[in-house]
């Protein structure tokens, strides 16, 4: 039997997968705008040093001014928006202003 914990964590799991899931099993890309935006708190975000704001990025794991989610090539999306998809974390959209450890120069979204 499940505890009411583990209950409530699946159907909260799938209420954020069950609006992209359809889509994402056909093939085509979600918008950035619907998936959930990356916490910087979020395990994977605190190994990588996630942050939503670039200008607190820690210069000891390897930012250099200019850097951001908007300028890299991980990043892909319309290079207006404010959140955009991420191949480094999939299913979640990160922040434009953003930056994390696995930064790799490049114009900007594909």
């Amino acid at each position: 039997m499940k505890t009411r914990r583990e209950f409530l964590r699946t159907a909260a799991l799938g209420a954020v997968i069950l609006p992209i899931g359809p889509r994402a099993l056909a093939g085509v890309e979600v918008p950035a705008e619907e998936l959930p935006r990356l916490r910087p708190e979020s395990p994977q975000a605190v190994d990588v040093g996630y942050v939503q704001d670039a200008r607190r990025a820690d210069v000891a794991r390897g930012y250099r001014s200019g850097q951001a989610c908007a300028n890299c090539n991980l990043v892909a999306g319309n290079p207006k928006a404010e959140w955009r998809s991420c191949a480094m974390f999939p299913g979640h959209a990160v922040a434009a202003t953003g930056w994390c450890g696995h930064y790799e120069p490049g114009s900007g979204p594909r």
